[in-house]
């Protein structure tokens, strides 16, 4: 059983031109952070996000190392109202149609680099969830109610389908017969099953110090060229969640300063 996740790497950079064709003068020979502040819009060469069916990237920071990346063009995640209904798109998987926070900007060798969390989307999701008491989860308590007697499955019957089946317990050494399978909403039930919401007594909220095989973090890394007018680097989609550091896409990602 499976769940996909991301890593986004952005290699070295060169440049081009500016939205206006003048080049940028940073006014100092060692990178700076601050040389990074800027809306950079752009695509990735031969390759569309599975949402919206769009090749854009597009990275937005400011002096102090703080902004968002997106990619695609899909519409923007719904605000949660409804805790019976997921978010689209598959739970651990660096998403198009979110805006995705910066964290630890930093300019080292001078390179940019800093993190974005893919379950970061999930944050609002996860805050209007209800605990429900589970002996399946390290705390007890989960955001969906799976009865003692079933159990739940992700693609079992490889319709790409989650269910909940019967458990009939076989004699010894048989292991359980499952009957019966009810389909279940994927997106409401694998941010629950899979620890992207932690539920406590209290409630539910999005962990991300918690750590997951699906190593949530996506990393960007990359450095300014003449000018500093343009972004060129590689993007690197690693989406196993057996094999985190196997990649799975690899791409051009092309970006202007704006």
């Amino acid at each position: 059983m499976k769940i996909k996740t991301t890593l986004l790497t952005l290699l070295p950079v060169a440049a081009a031109a500016c939205s206006d064709g003048q080049p940028v003068d940073i006014g100092h020979t060692e990178a700076q952070l601050s040389d990074y502040a800027a809306h950079w819009d752009g695509y990735a060469e031969a390759f569309t996000f599975g949402e919206g069916g769009s090749d854009r990237v597009r990275l937005v920071l400011d002096e102090l190392g703080e902004g968002t990346l997106e990619v695609g063009n899909a519409p923007p995640d719904p605000t949660p109202t409804d805790p019976g209904v997921g978010l689209p798109g598959q739970p651990g998987k660096f998403h198009d149609g979110f805006q995705y926070p910066i964290h630890g900007a930093v300019v080292e060798a001078g390179r940019v680099r800093f993190d974005v969390d893919p379950g970061t989307r999930y944050a609002s999701w996860c805050a209007i969830q209800a605990p429900v008491a589970t002996s399946l989860s390290p705390t007890g308590y989960s955001c969906v109610a799976i009865p003692s007697q079933q159990t739940f499955t992700q693609d079992l019957t490889n319709k790409g389908e989650c269910d909940l089946w019967d458990v009939t317990p076989q004699s010894e050494g048989h292991g359980n017969l499952l009957t019966n399978p009810t389909p279940v909403s994927c997106a409401r039930y694998l941010p629950c099953v899979y620890g992207i919401c932690g539920c406590s007594p209290s409630g539910c909220a999005y962990e991300p110090t918690t750590p997951r095989p699906d190593g949530y973090k996506v990393r960007v890394d990359g450095a300014l060229d003449d000018g500093g007018t343009s972004l060129v680097g590689t993007l690197v989609i690693y989406a196993d969640w057996d094999h985190p550091t196997d990649a799975t896409d690899r791409m051009t990602v092309r970006l202007a300063r704006h």
